[in-house]
């Protein structure tokens, strides 16, 4: 099990990445160009984990943290606490879900973590800049499985 990456706003970045490309990053937001305003939209973030035989009732915890300036839009805990158990199967769902996901067999992807912040008025690429952090935990049998991944944007 490892998180390979997230969505952020329905883009897929990958694990380790800094995400500079102008024609990634308007994508972003839905324009044309890099630094363009978007139209007013609900903006996601959410992770992907590729992980084979975890049992749909086994624990599972995720912690976040994401950059300050969404803790000001919808009023998010930027820096998460560890989530208190809850199944597998509650926490993510089967395949890459509707958004850009990552490579792979779609049977060994699981989509969750999807956090709406709410309808943003025209953002910018920029307006997403900053470093996430996604950690998963989970329990199978008398191992806990952990992996964190972390992106950078810099649009």
């Amino acid at each position: 099990m490892y998180v390979s990456g997230f969505s952020v706003n329905r883009v897929f970045i990958a694990h380790g990445t800094t995400l500079t490309n102008p024609e990634k990053c308007a994508s972003l937001v839905s324009a044309g160009a890099p630094h363009s305003p978007g139209p007013p939209q609900n903006v996601y973030f959410g992770v992907f984990v590729h992980a084979t035989a975890i049992p749909a009732d086994a624990p599972t915890r995720e912690q976040y943290s994401i950059p300050e300036a969404w803790g000001g839009f919808a009023g998010l805990n930027v820096q998460a606490t560890l989530s208190p158990p809850a199944p597998w199967s509650k926490t993510f769902g089967d395949g890459p879900g509707p958004f850009e996901s990552p490579p792979g067999p779609a049977r060994e992807i699981f989509h969750g973590g999807s956090i709406d912040v709410g309808q943003v008025e025209a953002p910018e690429a920029s307006q997403l800049d900053g470093k996430y952090t996604w950690t998963v935990s989970v329990e199978v049998g008398p191992h806990v499985l952990t992996s964190t991944a972390t992106i950078t944007v810099d649009c």
